[in-house]
């Protein structure tokens, strides 16, 4: 985790070409907001989210409207035996991959002193409209390591692979007469 990575600094320190669109956040990014919808409610009650858009999606006036996001959830220090080992056992599990579908970050800035962790969950999508977003408060920015294991699980969430799936489509693109009439193999 990094402190939110700004347009302004990236330029200074030569790592981005002034000449592109300045961007307000970048994929990554850990945000709060109240802008978000998951199922078209509104998820209210300082939620945050980490911005899973790619950053050019991201920049206002591109063709993309709405920005993708996952909700963030915080881990709290256990105050019972039972709890601090529930704790354990879940850390172990995130520290270690275990599930893909949640992704381990450090306590935030600005958590409650009772937040030992916190937690991305690939089950909790929601939207937010570009235009709405982009004023969120940036929280922190991944680090780079953060942000390529981020891209990692996305791509695991979002793109899996059934156990068929492959045979399946392979099957159906060796035979012609299997294909819709209105569309050529």
């Amino acid at each position: 985790m990094t402190r939110p990575i700004t347009f302004d600094e990236a330029v200074e320190i030569g790592c981005y070409p002034a000449r592109e669109d300045m961007f307000l956040l970048l994929q990554g990014d850990i945000i709060h907001t109240e802008a978000a919808f998951s199922l078209g409610e509104r998820i209210t009650g300082g939620a945050k989210f980490v911005v899973v858009s790619s950053t050019c999606d991201t920049v206002r006036g591109r063709k993309r409207s709405k920005a993708l996001l996952y909700e963030v959830h915080p881990i709290y220090k256990p105050t019972n035996k039972e709890e601090v080992d529930l704790t354990k056992s879940r850390l172990n599990t995130l520290l270690r991959f275990k599930e893909v579908q949640y992704m381990y970050l450090p306590p935030l800035p600005g958590d409650p002193e009772n937040v030992i962790a916190n937690v991305i969950s690939f089950d909790d999508p929601a939207i937010a409209r570009i235009d709405d977003i982009v004023l969120a408060h940036r929280i922190a920015s991944l680090s780079l390591p953060g942000w390529r294991i981020l891209a990692s699980l996305l791509r695991s969430n979002l793109t899996r692979e059934g156990s068929f799936e492959a045979q399946m489509r392979f099957a159906f693109a060796s035979q012609s007469n299997l294909t819709s009439p209105n569309m050529k193999a």
